[in-house]
């Protein structure tokens, strides 16, 4: 059974820019302020980290001549779920930023987001096996406090 890609309009970049239900966003063909026409085109999504599952993917959109770099997911959620919620964030389902399809993201609280990372150990400091002076997070050097 094959799915079919669905696309909806990047919320305030209607008739410009599209997002689809998997994560990719594209251009749509136009003729800009000058009267030049532009052929639209599947644009690069660039990850903010260089490797790791913690690397948000972004894009730069432009219109009006401004450029804005927006995080993908916000751009799916916002598109195929609703507007972001006051004092949510994108939560991942599987832990993978770099995962944007809608099936997987979420607005989620920030405790929720955080307790998230943890549970599949993409949080910055799950692995952390020093404190920063070098010593060994391990009995004897870890007291209850």
């Amino acid at each position: 059974m094959q799915s079919t890609e669905k696309w909806l309009p990047v919320v305030g970049y209607e008739g410009v820019y599209e997002v689809s239900d998997q994560g990719r966003v594209r251009s749509l063909d136009r003729t800009d302020a000058r009267g030049h026409r532009m052929r639209g085109r599947m644009l690069r999504l660039v990850s903010q980290a260089a490797t790791g599952p913690d690397s948000r993917q972004t894009v730069s959109i432009h219109w009006g001549g401004v450029q804005r770099t927006r995080l993908v997911h916000h751009l799916v959620l916002e598109a195929f779920v609703s507007p972001r919620p006051d004092g949510l964030e994108a939560c991942h389902g599987d832990g993978d930023a770099r995962n944007n399809a809608v099936s997987n993201l979420r607005w989620g609280a920030h405790k929720s987001n955080e307790a998230d990372k943890l549970r599949h150990g993409t949080h910055p400091k799950v692995n952390i096996t020093h404190c920063p002076r070098g010593h060994e997070l391990a009995e004897p050097n870890i007291v209850a406090g």
